[in-house]
């Protein structure tokens, strides 16, 4: 299994065990989970990464009246 985390690790585990077997640093933090594919017979790994933030918080004060919530 793999998995990132905000501080750009990308790690691989065992499942059973959770035993991290690979770890690789991209550089920024991972915002989506990994996903393998195969090509020819060749594994691949791919992440998403660059810390970005998402609706509501990017908006943050100045987002649409129509928008915000009532606690």
């Amino acid at each position: 299994m793999f998995y990132g985390d905000p501080r750009g690790i990308v790690k691989g585990v065992d499942a059973k065990t959770g035993a991290i077997l690979w770890k690789f640093g991209v550089g920024t933090g991972i915002v989506q989970s990994p996903i393998t594919y195969m090509i020819d017979g060749k594994q691949y790994l791919a992440v998403v990464a660059g810390r970005i933030k998402g609706p509501p918080s990017f908006l943050g004060k100045n987002r649409p009246k129509s928008d915000r919530r009532q606690c």
